[in-house]
């Protein structure tokens, strides 16, 4: 016992020595699992923080009450609110009025209460009926000034340093264009971060302020009778609906989870690509002492205190790379949270929390992937250690020889696993699950072939310098295929990166030139004036009457078309319907996907139906010739589709009705938005210069903007779209980078020997610099050509698999030349890199000390 505590003491002592003797190896290893663990970590923390930053603004809205009355575009009339409380006895109500409005460029959320009310715990109600130190609640002594005082407003204490103002002073707000001065009477405390960007008024007030004046959005209830749930649905008059808290929550939630799609996606992959490269880090950590594992058995040491050293140093050397990960994770996911809620606000809806929530389960993941996965790669090569035999382990040849063996089969294996991943996207059905373990088995398929793939191009490439090729590029090449053990996983985790990085760009080149495409299509008016805000639940404000007129009758005009924007209530949830003057001179097309061109089109002008977007379709499972239920305030009205259309402007789905049909049914004639088409000899540009002249008068908030401005604007939002993705595959290559260096380290020290017998022989320190940096660039070469394959399957399986399933649309394949060019330098240039230090530091060795047998 006493001596197994000696040997094994000993061990500890020969394995912390190798590590400090080997910072930059050890420094590698470490930073390798770091990186791995911190990519997953800081991905999964961004997706959870941006779905629970949802669930906090949807709470801040809804809070407790179990069921709320809804109306159409229409409201509300707050009689209905009256008649429940006296004729139902329902004094569990609460009405509520709430939009996004603007205080300079912030954008903030006009919160309208019953301050005398339940509110259901509301966040920011719940903060406001607090208690002071005098025992009186602030709704109670301050609501009273709220409910007395027009245009007055409470705001928690966050809220008034991001505005930068103070009690009792008066600031300006823009909803729609028009302009309202409000004063401040009450700051108050709340911890809830929801409650950051919430103006909370009385609902007098914000009736007026929002042009709602005798009416609600919504009343909040809490019912837990399910017969008395019955009556009061019999007893809603015709337009009003009574639906759950939890169906509107999940309506809301269903809106953006192509897009929690879409990041898990990434996240997959940055699970792929750490994984692989934590498993080639500890991979080479352990490979790379194989000579000093064969000194330690050939003196005495056992195969199990062998093996227990080797897997005692991986776990420690795991947990504290992963404790590390875990914190440059958190870090990361900082960014990236900021990133992912610019992108849901750009796209979706407000978010009032931007911040950054720790999840258990994604510190767990990362954890797992970083500990687990160090341990496997550890085991098996200390498990080939501990099982051969001292000369085996001291001969270079015998690792190789059984790599040798290995490779075919592990090729085929690759080969199998690639086919099937392949075979099982094709198959039928809208599992996002299946998609994703498709794409897995077809990048982990991909990888375990490289490494014979790799020995390939090495036979090949040494058949052509054979005879053209000088001596360094020979022993270049062999060195490739001699330490493939090493430059096979190498290549295979730069493939892997420089794929994932190819991969994603065309998938976004492609989705960019469709967009693009489609913009030119779709946008064809010279000049849009429209109401700023984006389309609520209900009607709201539209463009002055006297204004349209001015316009339509304007010389630079030669016609015009108007629609009308707002969320509508359907059967199956909230879509963004667009009622539409339909004209054949403007040439509204609408590329149609599914439905007869001529019929559509000529059903639809004669207000027979609805053209619906080809997401909507998808999400929905429609097809033309289906109805879709609208809940109007006339009541339920099933409309027929007549055609599916491309589109792009929202994967939740948008619905195109006559305005005709709309104004008949929701009894609304204002205008959110009008198209000009300039008259013969006018520019586009002296159109919507001439077109501001006239709108400015009636306020300076209604937008005017010129078709090319506002294809310039979209493709800024897609491309701000885009930027978490960018990140990543910046991070990608940074992992292949670490990964390759690791390798030729590794390779490095095995072949100090050999590279002191070529001083010894003759050969220059600048003919060894550039025989390593030859055999990196070589390297790259075979991961960038590698790559393009790989990368081009994964760009299908997004496009046609993964974005089709998540998000309902379809996009042409374009594989841009500039990005075949772009990943084969990415590969050479992370390869290269990599190299300078191997070939600087191998240059510089001391020949004598380096022959001597250690």
């Amino acid at each position: 016992m006493v001596k197994g505590r000696l040997v094994n003491g000993g061990l500890a002592t020969i394995s912390r020595r190798y590590l400090l003797q080997h910072p930059l190896q050890t420094g590698l290893t470490l930073l390798g699992i770091m990186l791995g663990v911190a990519i997953v970590v800081a991905i999964d923390l961004a997706n959870f923080s941006a779905k629970r930053a949802f669930a906090l603004s949807m709470e801040m809205t809804s809070g407790s009450a179990t069921h709320a009355i809804k109306g159409g575009s229409g409201g509300i009339p707050e009689h209905i609110y009256r008649r429940l409380r006296t004729e139902r006895g329902m004094r569990d109500s609460a009405p509520l009025v709430s939009d996004e409005v603007r205080a300079g460029e912030q954008r903030l959320t006009l919160l309208g209460l019953d301050v005398f009310a339940r509110n259901f715990a509301l966040p920011a109600a719940q903060a406001f009926s607090t208690s002071d130190s005098s025992g009186q609640s602030l709704a109670a002594r301050e609501g009273r000034r709220l409910f007395l005082e027009p245009g007055t407003v409470a705001m928690t204490r966050q809220t008034a340093e991001r505005l930068g103002i103070n009690l009792n002073d008066k600031f300006f707000i823009n909803y729609r264009g028009q302009s309202n001065e409000i004063k401040v009477v009450n700051v108050f405390e709340s911890d809830h971060p929801a409650t950051t960007g919430v103006l909370i008024a009385d609902i007098a007030v914000a009736q007026e302020l929002l042009g709602r004046v005798g009416v609600l959005d919504r009343i909040d209830l809490a019912l837990d009778d399910a017969s008395a749930i019955a009556e009061l649905k019999d007893w809603l008059p015709p337009g009003l609906t009574l639906i759950e808290a939890e169906t509107r929550r999940g309506s809301m939630a269903r809106m953006t989870d192509a897009f929690h799609t879409n990041l898990t996606a990434m996240s997959l992959l940055a699970l792929l690509v750490g994984g692989f490269l934590i498993y080639n880090t500890m991979m080479f950590a352990v490979l790379r002492r194989r000579e000093q594992f064969g000194a330690l058995r050939s003196l005495g040491v056992s195969r199990r205190e062998l093996f227990t050293m080797v897997f005692t140093e991986a776990a420690v050397l795991g947990l504290v790379a992963t404790g590390a990960g875990l914190l440059a994770g958190i870090a990361l996911g900082q960014v990236l949270v900021q990133l992912v809620t610019v992108t849901i606000n750009d796209l979706y809806y407000r978010l009032h929390v931007s911040e950054l929530f720790i999840s258990e389960v994604s510190l767990l993941k990362g954890f797992l992937l970083g500990f687990v996965v160090t341990a496997v790669a550890a085991w098996l090569p200390a498990r080939g250690a501990a099982r051969a035999t001292p000369v085996s382990l001291q001969q270079r040849s015998s690792l190789e020889g059984h790599s040798a063996r290995f490779f075919p089969w592990l090729f085929g294996t690759g080969v199998l696993i690639t086919l099937a991943g392949w075979w099982l996207a094709q198959l039928p059905g809208r599992s996002i699950v299946i998609g994703f373990v498709a794409l897995a088995m077809v990048v982990i398929g991909f990888s375990m072939a490289v490494p014979l793939l790799v020995q390939w191009l090495c036979t090949g490439l040494r058949t052509i310098t054979t005879t053209r090729g000088s001596l360094l590029t020979r022993l270049s090449i062999r060195g490739i295929s001699a330490g493939l053990s090493r430059t096979g996983l190498a290549v295979a985790a730069l493939t892997i990166a420089v794929a994932t990085t190819l991969g994603v760009g065309i998938m976004i080149s492609s989705f960019r030139i469709t967009v693009s495409d489609w913009l030119e299509q779709t946008l064809n008016s010279d000049v849009y004036v429209t109401i700023p805000g984006s389309a609520s639940a209900h009607a709201g404000a539209g463009l002055p009457e006297a204004l349209i007129a001015q316009l339509e009758q304007h010389p630079d005009v030669n016609y015009s078309w108007g629609n009308r924007v707002l969320m509508a209530t359907t059967d199956t949830g909230p879509v963004r319907l667009m009622a539409i003057e339909y004209d054949p001179r403007h040439g509204r097309g609408f590329n149609l996907k599914a439905g007869d061109p001529d019929q559509a089109r000529a059903a639809f002008a004669a207000g027979q139906g609805l053209l619906i977007s080809e997401p909507y379709a998808y999400h929905q499972q429609l097809t033309v010739g289906d109805p879709v239920t609208f809940m109007t305030p006339k009541g339920p009205a099933a409309i027929k589709v007549l055609g599916i259309f491309i589109d792009y402007t929202s994967d939740s789905g948008l619905v195109l009705m006559p305005i005709q049909q709309y104004q008949r049914l929701w009894q609304d004639e204002t205008i959110s938005s009008l198209g000009l088409f300039r008259s013969e000899g006018t520019s586009e540009a002296e159109l919507a210069a001439s077109v501001r002249s006239v709108v400015d008068p009636f306020s300076e908030s209604i937008r005017v903007r010129a078709n090319a401005e506002i294809r310039a604007l979209s493709m800024e939002i897609f491309d701000r779209t885009f930027t978490v993705t960018r990140v990543l595959q910046l991070l990608s290559v940074i992992v292949a980078f670490i990964g390759v260096l690791s390798a030729l380290m590794a390779l490095q020290l095995e072949k100090t020997r050999e590279f002191a017998l070529l001083r010894a022989s003759g050969i220059t320190p600048a003919e060894i610099q550039r025989m390593i940096l030859g055999q990196t660039l070589v390297m790259g070469v075979f991961a960038g050509l590698l790559a393009l394959p790989l990368g081009y399957l994964m760009s299908t399986l997004l496009i046609e698999v993964i974005n089709v399933r998540s998000f309902g649309w379809t996009m042409q394949q374009v594989v841009p030349l500039a990005s075949i060019w772009q990943a084969l330098l990415l590969a050479m240039a992370a390869a290269f890199l990599a190299g300078i230090y191997p070939a600087i530091n191998a240059a510089r060795m001391p020949i004598a000390r380096s022959l001597r047998e250690e």
